[in-house]
């Protein structure tokens, strides 16, 4: 360790400090070790467990994927049933429009007016 010192005596506090921490610094030992020690088939165990779980979410992933395809075909299908309903509910209604008036016309007063 190098310490700077000034040679003016007018900086023997700042020197004096300087020193001091010098010493103390100087004192502390360092041990390094290192924090990680796997070996390869650790390594190589925890590759393969990842894979697994990569595997398994993916298995997850395309279950779904073939659920929302069957829901979207089941939608699909209950949309065009209720269009049919819709377009023969519009239908009977035109009719009973229809016959109504035709009822009307005639002066014959169905059962549900009178």
């Amino acid at each position: 360790m190098i310490a700077n010192l000034s040679p003016n005596h007018n900086h023997i506090e700042e020197n004096l400090s300087t020193l001091e921490w010098a010493s103390k610094a100087s004192k502390i030992q360092m041990r390094p070790k290192s924090n990680v020690d796997h070996s390869l088939s650790d390594l190589q165990k925890t590759i393969d467990q990842l894979k697994s779980e990569l595997d398994d979410k993916d298995k997850i992933i395309r279950e779904k994927d073939i659920k929302i395809s069957q829901l979207k075909f089941e939608n699909s299908h209950l949309k065009s049933l209720t269009a049919s309903r819709n377009s023969m509910n519009n239908s009977e209604s035109t009719n009973f429009k229809s016959n109504n008036q035709q009822m009307f016309n005639m002066n014959i007063v169905p059962h549900s007016l009178s």
